[in-house]
C-alpha cells in the first residue's frame, strides 16, 4: 500500500485500519505531507481496481462521503410515484379531450364510454 500511494507524493503515514481486536476492517488511512499529493491520490485511485476490488479513495475530513446505493424500497417508491404520475397525466389528458372509458358488465374497459 505504501508503495502504491507514495507514487502520488511523500507520505507521513499509511496504515491498515483495524478494530480493538486487531482485525482488519477493509479500510486504510493514508496521510500525505502535502494536500496536492492527497488530491492526486483521490483523483488517480478513486474507483480504481485493486485485487479484483474497487477502491474508494476520499478525503477523511470531507463530510461528503461517496454516495451509497439507494435501498430497494426507495427505488420501488420512486417507480410507484412515477407510475401514479403517468396515470394522473393520462386521466387529465382524457378529461381535456372529452374521451371517456367505462367498464362493461365483465368489468373490462370499453372505449368511448359505451356500455355493453
Amino acid at each position: 500500500m505504501k508503495k502504491l500511494f507514495s507514487k502520488c507524493g511523500p507520505l507521513i503515514q499509511a496504515r491498515f485500519d483495524t478494530n480493538e481486536h486487531g482485525q482488519y476492517l477493509g479500510t486504510a488511512t493514508v496521510i500525505y505531507q502535502k494536500a496536492s499529493a492527497a488530491l492526486r491520490a483521490v483523483t488517480d485511485y478513486n474507483g480504481a481496481s485493486l485485487d479484483n476490488r474497487v477502491m474508494r479513495v476520499f478525503f477523511a475530513d470531507d463530510h461528503k462521503r461517496p454516495e451509497q446505493p439507494k435501498p430497494l424500497q426507495t427505488l420501488n417508491q420512486q417507480r410507484f410515484a412515477a407510475a401514479k404520475k403517468a396515470r394522473r397525466e393520462k386521466a387529465l389528458k382524457m378529461r381535456k379531450t372529452g374521451a371517456r372509458i367505462s367498464k362493461n358488465k365483465d368489468n373490462k374497459p370499453t372505449p368511448g364510454g359505451q356500455q355493453t
